[in-house]
């Protein structure tokens, strides 16, 4: 299945649901009306699939200036692993787009037993 561009509005009924499992595997202080505003005011943009969405954002290295996407949702029906079944399709819109790196995070709700830490996500990048 090819990732096509997506405007949210027209698939905030199914996107939204996704989104809602998301948080509720992993997480975190966003909702998925934050995600909503994101895509909607351009700042992160939705792609989609029959029945996968994956939600990319693009970021600056702050010290670097090395342009950055971030694959910062993903959801989809199937529940297999989307970072290996899409990443090709990603790092070819990456390139694109002229940027430098892509990110991805994977978030993991499991505990360090050392000093009340928690583990929530580990940042994996992969140069261009």
């Amino acid at each position: 299945m090819r990732l096509r561009p997506a405007y949210i509005r027209s698939h905030w009924g199914w996107v939204q649901e996704g989104l809602r499992e998301v948080k509720a595997l992993r997480g975190g202080s966003w909702r998925p009306e934050d995600i909503y505003a994101e895509c909607v005011n351009k700042d992160a943009f939705l792609w989609i699939s029959d029945d996968t969405f994956v939600i990319l954002k693009p970021t600056v290295d702050e010290y670097s200036g090395e342009r950055i996407l971030l694959t910062w949702m993903a959801w989809g029906k199937s529940k297999d692993d989307l970072m290996q079944k899409y990443q090709g399709q990603i790092v070819e819109i990456a390139k694109d787009q002229g940027f430098e790196k892509l990110q991805f995070y994977r978030h993991a709700k499991c505990f360090v037993e050392h000093k009340g830490w928690t583990k929530t996500y580990t940042i994996y990048e992969m140069e261009l």
